[in-house]
């Protein structure tokens, strides 16, 4: 998932080889090097468009392509300043490593970090490094939205970028449903032994957890590929995946039981209470020619009686 150039140094140091394959020809499209188009359209405002810049051939100079929108060519400025703010990324996220953000960081600074980054990269490798720290700084603050936010749009990045199996496209999945089981009472550990889960917002919830229990499943059908069934990351993933099922079958909303029917008069006091309240009050419901006849009834025994 790295840029090209850094890809390529790296299998050469460990395996011995300059990969030639597609994504790493020169004058290719770098999938995981896209930036925000920096032109203006029609004096609309900037383009929302990426700029992604080319797989260099040996140690020239980057170039960028066009933009994915708005069809400019970057001028000499704009590719000066898409790296220059490339290198103000990677800086900052060798900081991070040093000392990572989580505990030092406000919500209000992430929030500026994150509009930063947004405005000024589309699909960079870099900018999805910077999601992965922001998020746990969110979770540090007890973010849990803000922190699926920057998960899902981590994942969103490793799909685009390499379409194909990717151990960690898989890993940032199970990290997505890890956040979303928590976020709905549960427990984000290798066994996840769920908590008692409230009544209030039982619907919410279940959708929370089907929709982590979806993504667990596709983190699995990659990982078994990868690496087969016995490997220490399928086993956990079969644990969770077992234990948010019991979580959707605890938030199925309750079976409501049906109402006893009304417990039937006595003989006799129907007829005799028809001119009182509760005799009313029981009637309601009845046809009005049933209540009259009913009526009529009652008043013809009650002049029996009196004669």
């Amino acid at each position: 998932l790295d840029i090209a150039p850094r890809r390529r140094a790296l299998l050469f140091e460990s395996k011995s080889f300059w990969c030639r394959c597609e994504r790493c020809t020169p004058g290719r499209i770098d999938q995981s090097r896209g930036f925000r188009c920096l032109a203006n359209v029609d004096g609309q405002g900037r383009c929302k468009g990426t700029v992604f810049a080319l797989v260099p051939k040996g140690e020239e100079p980057v170039c960028f392509g066009r933009c994915s929108r708005c069809d400019s060519n970057p001028s000499e400025a704009q590719a000066e300043s898409y790296s220059t703010t490339e290198l103000l990324l990677e800086d900052l996220l060798q900081s991070w490593e040093e000392r990572p953000p989580r505990g030092l960081l406000s919500s209000v600074k992430i929030a500026c970090i994150v509009d930063w980054v947004t405005a000024n990269f589309r699909q960079h490798i870099s900018a999805d490094h910077a999601y992965g720290h922001l998020a746990a700084a969110c979770l540090g603050l007890g973010s849990y939205p803000e922190a699926l936010d920057l998960i899902g749009q981590r994942v969103a990045f490793q799909a685009a970028a390499y379409p194909e199996l990717s151990g960690s496209h898989a890993w940032t999945l199970e990290s997505l449903a890890d956040i979303a089981v928590q976020n709905i009472g549960c427990q984000g550990q290798s066994e996840l032994v769920l908590k008692a889960l409230v009544q209030e917002g039982r619907a919410k919830r279940r959708r929370s957890a089907q929709e982590a229990l979806r993504q667990y499943r596709q983190a699995e059908a990659m990982l078994l590929v990868l690496f087969g069934p016995s490997h220490e990351s399928c086993v956990k993933l079969a644990c969770k995946i077992a234990a948010v099922k019991r979580a959707v079958a605890e938030l199925r909303e309750p079976t409501q039981q049906p109402h006893p029917p009304p417990a039937a008069a006595a003989d006799g006091d129907e007829d005799e209470d028809e001119d009182d309240d509760g005799g009313a009050a029981r009637q309601q419901g009845r046809p009005l020619a049933e209540r009259r006849a009913s009526v009529a009834s009652g008043r013809r025994l009650q002049g029996k009686r009196a004669r």
